[in-house]
C-alpha cells in the first residue's frame, strides 16, 4: 500500500467491530473489494485484524 501513498489524494481509514459470526464474510468482502478495485479511483487497500473482532481497514 505504501507504493500508492504519494499518488493518492485521500486515505480512508475505518475502525470496525464485527460480530464473530460475521467475521468471515466481512473479511471476504474486504478482500474482494481490494482485488477487483470496485471503487473507481481506489489505488490500494489493506486491513488488519485483532483477536476480539476488531478491524482496521485502509483504502
Amino acid at each position: 500500500m505504501t507504493d500508492f501513498v504519494d499518488k493518492g489524494k485521500l486515505l480512508r481509514v475505518a475502525e470496525c467491530s464485527v460480530e464473530k459470526v460475521k467475521q468471515t464474510r466481512f473479511e471476504q468482502v474486504l478482500k474482494d473489494a481490494g482485488n477487483r478495485a470496485m471503487t473507481p479511483g481506489m489505488l490500494s487497500g489493506a486491513f488488519g485484524k485483532r483477536e476480539n473482532g476488531r478491524y482496521l481497514a485502509a483504502s
